[in-house]
C-alpha cells in the first residue's frame, strides 16, 4: 500500500495517531493504570474495546487477503486498522474522561474530530478503498458503543481524570512517529494461507 500516495506532511503527521505501534501501547497502558486505580470495570470495558476491534480487524483482514491476495481494483481487501483502533482506543478513552464531565459533548466530538481526520487521512495516502475506511470505522465505533454501554452507571472520573490525561499525553510523547510492522506480518500469514482457508473458493478467489 502507499504506493504512489501523495507525500503531504500534514497527512502522514495525521496518520501516525492511528497507527498501532501508538493506539495499542496508549490501550495497554491506560487499562493497566485503570487496574491500578482499581477501576475494573473501566479497565475490563477499555481491553474489551480495543482488544476486540484488534482482533476483529485482524481476522477480516486475514479473511479477505487469503482470498483476495492482490487489490486487482477489488474494493475492499484490508480493512483499515487504523480507522478501527482509532475509533476504539481514542473514542473509550474520550468516553471514560468525559464520564461526569460537564464538557463531555465537547471531548467527544473533539474526538470525533480526530478520528475522522484519521480516517481521511488513509484515503488521501492512498492506503485504503473508502470500503475499506468505512468498514474500520464501522468496527471500531460498534465497540466504542459496546464501551458506552459497559460504562454505563459508572462514578464520574475525577479522581483519575488528570493521571489518565497524563497518561495519555506521555504515551502518545513515547511512540508518536512509530510504525507498526503488522500489516505486513498480516500479508506474510494470509499468503501463507492462500490455497488453505476453507472459507474460499480457490477457482474464483472468492468466498464460499
Amino acid at each position: 500500500m502507499l504506493n504512489g500516495a501523495p507525500s503531504h506532511p500534514l497527512w502522514w503527521m495525521v496518520t501516525d495517531f492511528g497507527d498501532s505501534a501508538v493506539t495499542v501501547p496508549l490501550a495497554l497502558f491506560c487499562t493497566a493504570y485503570l487496574l491500578l486505580a482499581r477501576r475494573h470495570r473501566a479497565a475490563l470495558a477499555l481491553a474489551l474495546t480495543s482488544g476486540g476491534a484488534a482482533l476483529v480487524i485482524l481476522l477480516l483482514k486475514l479473511a479477505l487477503q487469503s482470498c483476495l491476495p492482490e487489490r486487482g481494483g477489488a474494493p475492499l481487501t484490508s480493512p483499515s486498522g487504523h480507522a478501527a483502533l482509532s475509533a476504539a482506543v481514542y473514542g473509550g478513552l474520550a468516553l471514560l474522561l468525559s464520564q461526569g464531565s460537564a464538557r463531555r459533548p465537547l471531548l467527544l466530538a473533539l474526538t470525533a474530530l480526530l478520528v475522522a481526520g484519521i480516517a481521511v487521512s488513509r484515503l488521501a495516502l492512498e492506503a485504503h478503498t473508502p470500503p475499506e475506511i468505512l468498514l474500520g470505522l464501522a468496527v471500531g465505533g460498534g465497540f466504542s458503543l459496546l464501551m458506552a454501554r459497559l460504562i454505563r452507571g459508572e462514578p464520574a472520573f475525577r479522581p483519575q481524570r488528570r493521571p489518565l490525561l497524563a497518561l495519555t499525553a506521555l504515551t502518545l510523547l513515547a511512540t508518536y512517529g512509530l510504525r507498526s510492522p503488522a500489516e505486513q506480518a498480516i500479508r506474510q500469514i494470509a499468503r501463507g494461507l492462500q490455497g488453505h482457508a476453507v472459507w474460499c473458493d480457490q477457482r474464483t478467489g472468492t468466498f464460499r
